[in-house]
């Protein structure tokens, strides 16, 4: 294992080591132990990272709708969204006839998610009373990032799916070895002004890993982009991050066999 140092990885760390394993790359914090993210967490972090707009999400929900329809061979189904927060992509799937359940372990967050009709349970993902093989698809989008044991995450999601159906996993990509190296030739590190709740740290490599040790098979995976303005595409690094695949977020859709 190597040891990364808060200032290399631009990134201050609730108390913990980040290491990076020298075999497969995958970082992560040690002593292996799951971080709280309650109401006083989420605070903060509202605090440094701007609240984005209804006509990008509309663009980002459209996005990942024409994914699973075109992955799933389904329009209509039966969605799990693991860490729903307030609830702004479950209400979508609804508006598109999905029939929609949430797990949201933020009170406050599952509070007003139930505001807009959602049926939500407010616990994590282990404790929750879910039927097995009962959901066409999962979705987790900022979930695995702070999660111990991704693979027995993973391994429980596997679990609520139905045969033929589709888990779509988002993470943040922070510490690729190539990623860090573009990112540090344009001073384009990414900055944390807060402390991180996040515990696993993922490439396309690692993430495909935990996706197949699962028992799950990939079907897309890709780095990417939010914005989509002209001038952020024509920045430098951004231009590099989309020739060698290194996006500051990493989308996979993988299907149950």
């Amino acid at each position: 294992m190597t040891y990364l140092d808060q200032e290399t990885a631009c990134m201050k760390i609730i108390p913990g080591r980040l290491y990076r394993c020298n075999v497969c790359v995958f970082s992560f914090v040690w002593p292996r132990t799951a971080r709280a993210i309650d109401n006083s967490y989420f605070a903060e972090h509202r605090k440094h990272f701007k609240t984005t707009s209804h006509e990008d999400l509309e663009k980002r929900f459209s996005s990942i709708v024409h994914e699973i329809e075109m992955h799933s061979h389904r329009s209509k189904g039966s969605l799990l969204d693991v860490g729903c927060g307030k609830g702004l992509f479950l209400l979508h799937m609804k508006q598109k006839g999905w029939d929609v359940t949430g797990i949201e372990p933020v009170k406050e967050s599952a509070d007003h998610a139930r505001t807009l009709g959602l049926n939500i349970i407010n616990v994590v993902l282990e404790h929750a009373k879910l039927p097995q093989e009962h959901f066409d698809v999962v979705h987790l989008s900022h979930v695995l990032e702070h999660v111990a044991d991704p693979v027995g995450c993973m391994l429980r999601v596997s679990g609520l799916l139905k045969k033929r159906g589709l888990v779509v996993i988002e993470v943040p990509h922070e510490f690729g070895p190539l990623t860090m190296k573009i990112r540090k030739a344009f001073h384009a590190l990414p900055q944390f002004p807060m402390p991180s709740a996040h515990v696993s740290f993922f490439t396309p490599a690692t993430l495909k890993e935990v996706i197949k040790r699962s028992r799950l098979t990939v079907v897309s995976l890709k780095t990417f982009h939010e914005s989509t303005s002209i001038r952020d595409f024509l920045k430098l690094h951004r231009l590099f991050d989309y020739a060698f695949h290194t996006g500051p977020r990493i989308r996979a859709y993988a299907l149950k066999g």
